[in-house]
């Protein structure tokens, strides 16, 4: 073949359509030369930022659930049912029980203590931790028990009550503290160590017939959080390293480094504790409480009021001699606060109590006022919490109930 021909092979003539093919090589030639689409770039960019989310939340995930495992492991006496039971039984075979500090689930021990009851006590104590140093030898010759939680609102005695009604162990005498918060209504209480006896207090509040509340009443994200705190979780390890004992029952009564809750369910301070009650460090704890609380006082619910009443009532009917009892504070927080919201709260706290008083039979004793009851600032470890020096001058004013027969009558048609 002719170079010619062999030329006219190699670049024919163009035609229209090869020549618009030719076109489109060319286009797609120069549309792959350059950068790729900008909605690419965007798409490798969320799919790494989805990655990068992925990962945190796996990793913040598991040192979650590290911290909550390490809460529940470290602190058995909040979050494990056996180990606040094992107290329990502790107590109840007349042993005293050894803890690190009272940061644990006293209502939990309360139910299981009251269950274990081979006997009635003769006065029994309801009331906040106001009543934690309260032990037998206050009212000698006396069938006493403590049955102190921490931080009481009106739902705490409800609870209480329900658990002595259910296993048959109402005394003849029950003692029920009414601090400045207990008629605050669940919403707008400041803490959450109430909501362990919740079932228990909703059971009450069925006996007695209440309009049902809403469940999310008794949530509080709060108790929740904790279970993830790791600042909670760092404070316990400290704790735990620096102590040279560890929890478990005893028959000491004091402790270098434990506090120790009492068989008749009263508490002794460790040794450490007791040492920083100075009265410098009371004065300024009493004084910054008051500074705080002036302008805050606590409210009064009406739904709670009611509850309560209707609470004394049932105790009425059953022959239990009930004695309302106001809790003293330490006089230097008590006459800083003179003049303020607060102690016109306090006041109406205390017309409401004796108004309790009179129409379900019950009595009434102490004062939020110290100087009534006699209590002398050196008797406090802060500004609320009173030694018991003060608290035997409240409880030398209850007169012991010893008729019973009227609540045995009705016990035994009760079950």
């Amino acid at each position: 073949m002719s170079a010619p021909a062999q030329e006219a092979i190699a670049t024919p003539e163009p035609t229209e359509a090869a020549g618009a093919a030719a076109a489109g090589f060319q286009s797609s030639a120069a549309s792959a030369a350059q950068p790729q689409p900008q909605h690419e770039d965007e798409e490798a960019q969320v799919q790494g930022a989805g990655s990068y989310l992925f990962l945190l939340l796996t990793v913040l995930t598991v040192v979650l659930v590290g911290i909550a495992y390490g809460n529940y492991k470290l602190m058995p006496y909040i979050y494990q049912k056996d180990a606040v039971a094992d107290i329990a039984r502790t107590l109840h075979e007349g042993q005293n029980f050894a803890l690190y500090d009272l940061n644990f689930d006293i209502r939990g021990v309360r139910n299981e203590q009251i269950r274990l009851m081979m006997r009635t006590p003769e006065v029994m104590i309801s009331g906040a931790s106001h009543w934690q140093e309260a032990h037998a030898g206050l009212m000698p010759g006396v069938d006493f028990f403590n049955a102190h939680v921490h931080r009481d609102y009106y739902h705490d005695p409800m609870a209480l009550v329900e658990l002595l009604v259910r296993h048959g162990r109402l005394p003849n005498t029950l003692v029920i503290s009414v601090r400045d918060a207990t008629f605050t209504a669940p919403a707008d209480r400041s803490d959450n160590l109430w909501v362990p006896w919740t079932a228990e207090s909703r059971s009450m509040e069925e006996r007695l017939g209440l309009p049902d509340r809403p469940w999310i009443d008794d949530f509080v994200l709060q108790t929740v959080l904790d279970r993830f705190s790791l600042l909670g979780l760092l404070s316990t390890v400290h704790m735990q390293l620096k102590s040279e004992e560890v929890p478990g029952p005893t028959t000491a009564e004091s402790s270098p480094r434990m506090d120790i809750f009492m068989a008749d369910g009263s508490i002794r301070w460790s040794e450490e504790h007791l040492a920083m009650f100075t009265p410098q460090y009371v004065r300024e704890r009493a004084l910054e409480h008051a500074q705080q609380s002036m302008a805050h006082p606590p409210g009064i619910n009406v739904a709670a009021v009611d509850a309560f009443r209707q609470t004394l009532e049932l105790l009425r009917d059953r022959g239990v001699a009930v004695v309302l009892a106001h809790p003293p504070f330490n006089p230097t927080y008590y006459d800083a606060i003179a003049g303020s919201a607060y102690e016109t709260r306090l006041a109406e706290v205390e017309a409401l109590t004796r108004k309790l008083a009179e129409v379900t039979g019950a009595s009434v004793v102490g004062s939020f006022d110290p100087h009534r009851v006699g209590c002398t600032a050196d008797m406090y470890i802060d500004s609320e919490h009173s030694q018991p020096e003060c608290l035997q001058k409240l409880l030398a004013q209850v007169s012991v109930s010893h008729s019973v027969s009227l609540r045995r009558e009705q016990h035994s048609a009760q079950f």
